[in-house]
């Protein structure tokens, strides 16, 4: 809050203040602004004020004191600003004119988080390559020290402080199938929530394969079609030849 005082002396000075609903925000989020006016006795006294940026660039005009304004700050993802309000004054009622101290706000960033496994995104594990799987993290975040949570099928593996850069998973016959890894950060004051690529790793087993064929004539013409059926047993994965 700033207190200003007008040059004619038969004008009550008045305190104008704004709160914000948020100092840190998204890129695309809104702020909330409530300007307030006080006479000398604390008392709010109504009318309008003008909203500008911390480079005198109005931002809204005639905003009713008292009432929340809401604006798209348009702002650049990792960049500070600040926002006041002015007080035009009334001589009808005596009031001077005055404006508020800036109110700061800032914009998050947005972390990346990129996995791999293996240096790969997607991988094959057969079983006589069961074991240790690299997962390995990139994190772009500049100076900054978030904490994300690895998860696997969904569920919450372990969480991990910036500074890390891979961890080791081992997958066995227990993990058979389509295994998803993937990494989320909740977000915190500088960094909005975000969620990594998403890292395959397909665990599958050994499968003894016998086909059998069978055809639907041993004895054909010259240019006659023949049926060929091939059978396998119902896990056997892959193609036949």
């Amino acid at each position: 809050k700033i207190l200003l005082v007008s040059d004619d002396p038969s004008l009550s000075p008045v305190t104008v203040s704004i709160s914000l609903n948020k100092t840190a925000v998204g890129p695309e989020e809104q702020i909330d602004v409530t300007p307030t006016v006080l006479d000398k006795h604390g008392n709010e006294i109504s009318g309008t004020v003008d909203i500008y940026d911390e480079n005198n660039n109005l931002i809204a005009k005639d905003v009713q004191i008292g009432t929340v304004y809401s604006f798209a700050h348009n702002q650049e993802a990792g960049t500070s600003h600040a926002i006041y309000a002015k007080y035009l004054g009334n001589e009808e009622l005596k009031y001077a004119p005055g404006s508020s101290a800036k109110v700061n706000y800032k914009v998050k960033n947005v972390l990346n988080i990129n996995l791999t496994a293996n240096d790969e995104e997607s991988i094959d594990i057969a079983p006589s390559s069961y074991g240790s799987v690299s997962v390995t993290f990139k994190i772009d975040c500049g100076d900054a020290t978030p904490e994300w949570t690895l998860y696997l099928n969904d569920e919450e593996w372990e969480t991990y402080s910036q500074g890390t850069t891979s961890t080791v998973i081992s997958f066995d016959s227990s993990d058979l199938g389509e295994n998803v890894l993937y990494a989320k950060f909740a977000g915190d004051e500088d960094y909005l929530e975000s969620e990594s690529n998403k890292v395959y790793v397909n665990v599958y087993t050994s499968v003894s394969v016998t086909p059998s064929i069978n055809l639907n004539s041993s004895a054909v013409v010259e240019g006659d079609k023949i049926l060929v059926t091939v059978t396998a047993s119902s896990n056997a994965p892959g193609n036949i030849t």
